[in-house]
């Protein structure tokens, strides 16, 4: 028995090495076989990359995306017939067998097409940024492009139509909410061109007034159902391109609306409706006037550089004017007070620092409509009085209106008043008498009565004379002369010299000396209250005027006899001594 046991064992151990030689051959052959390759191209044979390729057998699955060569590579493939899927953005785009390892490369050409479209207006010129779409009936594909400067909106990679997850294509061309075109595709072909002509227009726009000017600062808005385009027309004109037509469904008839720019923001002054089918230049007449307002005052005197605004029922004090010599204002592109914006009537009031001194209404009904309108002046007494508060009579006054340029003369009476009609405001005043200039300036006039104080006429002018040393001086005297005209003559007596000049002036000062001698003159120009201080710098004051120079020699001189007495005591003094 125990031998039988023995034997059983070397039996199944010998069968275990058997099969395990059997199998050694067999791995080593399958370590030895060549991978699958598949190769993916287009049309063009141009190497797809990151395509998905897809074998089967038995349950079993190998995936493989292309690499930038268009292989995709199997290996520790077990011999059979497997099932060959090549995808494309979710499109299977082919089918097949391979039968390994008999068969070890295939190479797929890909049902895929290059699409361009050329995609111009109705004039022929290309057409750029539309968008194009092309989708699949089977909603499996779609892809978007849109068009370059040169009007080409190119797809490339499109899989045919025959395709079981594809079907009929549907293309679209559109920019924003606007179909241009749609059209039904077959894709059979490895690659397509097509020209399509796109209902688009170009207009030129310009906005003229009743008499055909072009009408500046204004902007033209066009609006459909499902488009909308505003452009600033600075010179009256503006051009839109590449516009849709009327004829396609999403636009229909535009509605044309012009706003004109002013100081009160834009203002309505034309709507219309128009079919545009076809490019070209239009000229829209829109009703707008020219409105002269002619400002004169209660004497038919026509007043030149007053301001002018305009208010209608669409805006207030939306424009303005000046003025001119004829004292009319100009508005142009003024719109019809009945017109297709309904502007109704105006109010024009006539304004001068900041008040209304006029104003009327008028309805603007032809291409050119006048208005006049009377302005009253306000009767002004104006004052003058001096530095003392007295009035001056005689004197000229010259006004002149510095928003007007008017200019106004009148010579005051015995009160110092005159009387004229002026608008309130700021003016420039110059009085003067005897040729003599006594103010300039500017007053601000806002009633009927106004008082100028001019402290240049009649003013207090001290003058104080010292010595050298800064003392008063109690001798001598003073003349003191304005041009030829000797207004104070007295004697230096230590205290200010008071003078009261009627006017601004040059003054000349002349110092005497007790004996009647000229010692100093002076110059200077007195223009409104003040003083003015003369040094004799070649004088001191010692109970009467010295030179310097003449106390210098005195000193001098006593300081030798000093100086000679002392040396001759000295000298006797030491004989005494040697005598002794």
């Amino acid at each position: 028995m125990a031998v039988s046991g023995m034997a059983l064992r070397k039996s199944v151990m010998i069968l275990f090495l058997m099969m395990l030689a059997a199998s050694i051959p067999m791995a080593l052959a399958q370590q030895n076989q060549e991978p699958a390759v598949i190769k993916v191209v287009d049309p063009f044979g141009e190497p797809m990359k990151g395509v998905e390729v897809l074998l089967t057998k038995d349950g079993q699955v190998f995936r493989f995306l292309t690499n930038s060569t268009g292989h995709a590579l199997f290996t520790k493939l077990t011999p059979g017939r497997y099932n060959v899927s090549v995808t494309f953005k979710n499109v299977k785009i082919f089918s097949g067998e391979l039968d390994y390892p008999s068969e070890r490369e295939l190479e797929v050409v890909a049902l895929l097409s290059r699409i361009n479209l050329t995609l111009v207006n109705l004039d022929g010129k290309p057409v750029k940024g539309v968008v194009a779409t092309i989708s699949s009936s089977s909603k499996k594909f779609n892809m978007t492009t849109s068009s370059n400067a040169d009007g080409v909106a190119s797809f490339k990679y499109i899989p045919y139509s025959s395709l079981p997850d594809i079907g009929e294509y549907s293309l679209r061309v559109f920019k924003g909410s606007v179909t241009y075109l749609e059209k039904r595709l077959n894709i059979s072909k490895p690659s397509i061109q097509m020209n399509l002509t796109l209902p688009l227009i170009t207009l030129k726009v310009t906005a003229t007034n009743l008499e055909g000017e072009p009408v500046p600062k204004t902007t033209i808005t066009l609006s459909a159902k499902k488009f909308e385009e505003s452009k600033r027309a600075a010179n009256g004109s503006a051009v839109f391109e590449n516009i849709p037509s009327s004829k396609l469904e999403d636009v229909g008839r535009y509605r044309f609306n012009i706003t004109l720019w002013t100081r009160a923001g834009e203002i309505p002054i034309h709507i219309e409706e128009r079919e545009l089918s076809s490019s070209g230049q239009l000229y829209i007449v829109m009703d707008l006037a020219k409105l002269y307002v002619k400002v004169l005052d209660e004497d038919n005197v026509p007043i030149k550089g007053i301001t002018v605004w305009l208010s209608n029922e669409l805006a207030e004090n939306f424009t303005s004017a000046t003025t001119d010599s004829k004292g009319v204002a100009e508005f142009d592109n003024v719109p019809l007070s009945g017109g297709k914006t309904k502007a109704g009537k105006y109010s024009v009031k006539v304004l001068k620092a900041g008040r209304i001194i006029g104003e009327e209404t008028v309805e603007v009904l032809k291409p050119r409509q006048e208005l006049k309108v009377i302005v009253t002046r306000m009767m002004v007494r104006l004052s003058l009085i001096d530095y003392e508060n007295k009035p001056l009579s005689g004197y000229l006054v010259s006004l002149t209106d510095r928003e007007t340029g008017e200019k106004f003369n009148a010579t005051t009476g015995v009160d110092g008043s005159i009387s004229l009609k002026l608008f309130f405001g700021n003016y420039r005043v110059d009085v003067s008498k005897d040729g003599y200039s006594v103010y300039s300036g500017s007053v601000e006039i806002s009633n009927s009565s106004f008082k100028l104080k001019v402290e240049s006429v009649n003013f207090p002018y001290t003058l104080i004379v010292k010595d050298g040393f800064g003392n008063s001086i109690k001798s001598g005297s003073v003349k003191v002369k304005a041009g030829d005209e000797v207004i104070h003559e007295s004697a230096l007596t230590g205290r200010p010299i008071k003078l009261k000049l009627p006017r601004p002036a040059i003054l000349y000062i002349d110092i005497y000396a007790d004996d009647g001698k000229l010692i100093e003159r002076t110059r200077i120009l007195a223009r409104k209250p003040g003083q003015t201080e003369i040094t004799l710098h070649d004088y001191i004051y010692l109970n009467g005027l010295i030179p310097l120079e003449a106390l210098g020699l005195t000193i001098s001189t006593i300081a030798l006899i000093v100086f000679l007495g002392v040396s001759g005591f000295i000298i006797y003094r030491r004989g005494i001594r040697r005598k002794s």
